[in-house]
């Protein structure tokens, strides 16, 4: 694959040069009519590349994400597990459900990682909408899922625990022109879709849950004052840019939370 030229002046400069070459006796002033062109036409093309990338990457991304034996498409094979139901074989010859039950799909959250050949899913449930570990029944029956539609000779572990539990305490503060009740919800909301949406890694990344938040209309700025992990059975951790979780998903510590300030009092709020 072709790499691009890194800026708009490297294009320009080729055009430049490329006109020279073809017309010698063209006037070469820094100010002459015909750089005005290649500046608009270098302009377009860096701009044309630029979109091209973002589409490649993104197609590379979600192909990435679906091509069988990669962490992501383990982390969608995961999800579409119903519990109770038996795997077929289907007319194309693979492996599947002869129908697709919604209420069966029990993980609702996996996180998967491959360290030395071994892949690693991590997986929870929904309890009374709570996050929670497998029963014993569960895990057996995920196990034996994962070891008939795995990739043949691939190591696969199952892990399924109590959830790390992510401790946070954040000011807020927000336009004055805004409803505080509408940001103090708005917020709340924020907070619990980073939860939700945490990535199949399973890693908890401090400057994503700051970018959810300010996310939020009519956010000015926040200040995280305490971002902390416990694992299960470990002990307390301080979260500096990024923190792997042990179980593969987490529940907030109930003593965590934000206070939210008009942005007025940024300089009143600052040593408190």
């Amino acid at each position: 694959m072709s790499t691009y030229p890194e800026t708009q002046k490297e294009i320009q400069t080729g055009l430049d040069n490329e006109v020279l070459s073809r017309f010698p006796s063209i006037g070469n002033t820094p100010v002459a009519e015909w750089k005005f062109w290649t500046l608009i036409m270098s302009v377009a093309i860096r701009t044309i590349q630029v979109i091209i990338k973002a589409f490649r990457d993104e197609v590379e991304d979600k192909l990435n994400y679906i091509r069988p034996g990669t962490i992501g498409w383990y982390a969608l094979i995961a999800r579409q597990f119903q519990y109770g139901y038996n795997l077929i074989v289907k007319a194309d010859g693979s492996l599947g459900y002869e129908n697709d039950v919604e209420a069966a799909k029990i993980i609702s959250a996996v996180a998967v990682t491959e360290n030395d050949g071994i892949v690693t899913l991590k997986v929870a449930r929904l309890v009374n909408s709570v996050l929670a570990p497998l029963d014993q029944n569960q895990l057996l029956a995920f196990s034996n899922y994962i070891s008939s539609v795995k990739f043949v000779g691939t190591k696969t572990t199952i892990v399924s625990t109590v959830p790390d539990v992510i401790g946070y305490a954040i000011k807020v503060y927000y336009d004055p022109s805004k409803d505080p009740e509408a940001i103090t919800d708005l917020v709340q909301a924020a907070i619990d879709q980073y939860k939700n949406e945490l990535g199949f890694d399973g890693i908890v990344y401090r400057q994503k849950f700051i970018n959810k938040i300010m996310s939020v209309d009519g956010i000015v700025t926040c200040d995280m004052t305490a971002f902390a992990a416990i694992p299960a059975g470990g002990d307390p951790v301080s979260i500096g840019i990024m923190y792997e979780t042990q179980a593969g998903y987490f529940n907030y510590d109930e003593n965590s939370g934000f206070t939210i300030f008009p942005a007025s009092q940024i300089n009143q709020t600052q040593a408190q």
